[in-house]
């Protein structure tokens, strides 16, 4: 059998909440993201509608260049490689379409964020924050199951809990090429899906 990859990218930025984020949790990183490519031009995760306000975001497909990263010099960050299967691969991506396809019924979790921070249990069916979405997603393709509410996994619990392996330690503005892609669509994101089921048919 074929082993596929996602890659679970953790940032570290500059801004109010998330050195608050890291001052409550004792974490070094604030932000987690989920890709499906090495090169992160399929990087998604629940982020800032508007970079000015912390408290207003939604399902986002992040870009390295653009948004809170374009505001900071450099993103200290810890990249993750880890192994699925292809149906988990072909699932979680259905998962994120399917994100992506009714973005206007997911917010960010506000108050599961505080929540998390002072230890509350509360679950909001379509709100999330960062490292709960990429749980979530990861949980729902069989990934993994750590049996708890998925507001109290942090991103650093992504580093430390999941079988991976990291690939990248450094800067995230230098990752790779460097070179700027422009945004991916819903179509793009869906025929990628389509083909690959297609050629994992075909034995190819």
């Amino acid at each position: 059998m074929n082993e596929r990859h996602v890659y679970i990218v953790l940032t570290k930025t500059p801004t109010v909440l998330a050195r608050v984020i890291r001052t409550m949790k004792g974490i070094n990183y604030s932000h987690a993201s989920m890709a499906f490519d090495r090169e992160l031009y399929y990087m998604f995760s629940m982020g800032r509608r508007w970079v000015n306000n912390p408290f207003s975001g939604c399902f986002l497909q992040e870009n390295i260049h653009t948004g809170v990263y374009r505001r900071s010099r450099n993103v200290p960050c810890v990249i993750m490689e880890v192994p699925v299967t292809e149906q988990q691969y072909v699932r979680m991506a259905s998962i994120v379409r399917d994100f992506l396809l009714n973005c206007d019924a997911w917010h960010f979790n506000t108050i599961g964020l505080v929540h998390n921070l002072i230890g509350a249990d509360q679950i909001d069916s379509n709100y999330f924050f960062c490292s709960e979405l990429v749980y979530y997603v990861l949980r729902e393709g069989g990934v993994c199951d750590w049996h708890r509410p998925r507001q109290f996994v942090s991103p650093e619990d992504l580093m430390y809990e999941l079988e991976g392996r990291i690939i990248y330690q450094g800067d995230l503005k230098k990752y790779g090429s460097g070179k700027r892609r422009p945004d991916l669509y819903i179509d793009e994101l869906e025929h990628g899906l389509r083909v690959y089921q297609d050629c994992r048919a075909s034995g190819i």
